[in-house]
This record gives structure tokens, C-alpha cells and sequence, in this order.
């Protein structure tokens, strides 16, 4: 093997640690959102290699997401399933109490958490059954953007 499939390699051994590194940081970490300095110190890599595969948090949450977005689409029929009915609907109930738990100190948390979740489960369910068509990553990056803009909202109602 040359040095160029060597490194090859090893980059994608550095980005695979990355993500996996975060993942676990963001379902098992204190922060909702990962901080670059606890992924890289994790990850056991520089910042300049952090930078090197990813332009931010954001970029690595995106390509994540496209990741388990990737893994649903390809068992599509096992995830409609999964995503309906009594199934679909203890799903949802448990990703709002896994939501609720990491964001209960947002204003108006709860109600936050069954947007967040009944958003994202429907948007899953309604991707896998064909109904929407939107490549991972692109469907990543839009529910990504709704979350944050559900949790950006301040719960202020306009009279």
C-alpha cells in the first residue's frame, strides 16, 4: 500500500473517531451541544485536524444526523414501521422524555420537546414511507434547522 492510500485511510479513521466521539459526547455528555475543545479532547486530535474534516459543531451534528438518516432510509420498511401506529406513537413519547430531560432548562421545555419530537418523527415517518423526498444529509440539515429554531424560540406569544 502507498503512503497516499496510508493516509487515506488514517483520515478516515480520524473523521470516523470524530463522529463517533461526538455522538457519545452528545447522547451521553452534560451539554446538549458538544463544545469543539471536549470532542477534540475526547478524539484524542488537534483542533487544526478537527478543522481539517469539519467546519464546526454544526457541520459534524449535520453529517451525523445524514449518518442515521442513511441507516433509516436504507431499512426504510422496518423504520415506517417503527415510525407508526402504537409503535410510532411510544417512539415519540420516548424521544420527548429523552428531549425534555437534556432541555429542561429552556423556557417552556416540555412543549418544546413534543415539537422537537413530533416534528422529527413525522418528517421520519413521511421520508421512509416515500411521502418526502430529500436526500440524509439535506433532511439532516432541515431538521437540524427546526430544532434550533424551536429552541431559539422564547415561548412569547403575539397577541
Amino acid at each position: 500500500m502507498d503512503d497516499c492510500g496510508k493516509l487515506s485511510g488514517q483520515r478516515a479513521h480520524t473523521r470516523e473517531a470524530l463522529l463517533a466521539t461526538f455522538n457519545d459526547l452528545l447522547l451521553n455528555g452534560e451539554n446538549e451541544r458538544p463544545k469543539v475543545a471536549d470532542i477534540i479532547a475526547q478524539a484524542g486530535v488537534g483542533r487544526s485536524t478537527f478543522y481539517n474534516h469539519f467546519d464546526g459543531v454544526a457541520a459534524l451534528l449535520d453529517e451525523s444526523m445524514g449518518g442515521l438518516l442513511d441507516h433509516v432510509y436504507q431499512n426504510r420498511q422496518r423504520a415506517h414501521e417503527l415510525l407508526t401506529g402504537t409503535r410510532g406513537d411510544r417512539a415519540e413519547a420516548q424521544l420527548s422524555r429523552r428531549l425534555l430531560a437534556r432541555i429542561g432548562g429552556h423556557e417552556d421545555a416540555r412543549l418544546k420537546a413534543i415539537l422537537i419530537a413530533g416534528t422529527t418523527m413525522a418528517a421520519l415517518e413521511g421520508w421512509a414511507a416515500g411521502r418526502v423526498s430529500s436526500a440524509p444529509d439535506r433532511l439532516a440539515a432541515k431538521l437540524h434547522r427546526t430544532v434550533a429554531a424551536i429552541l431559539a424560540d422564547g415561548g412569547e406569544d403575539q397577541a
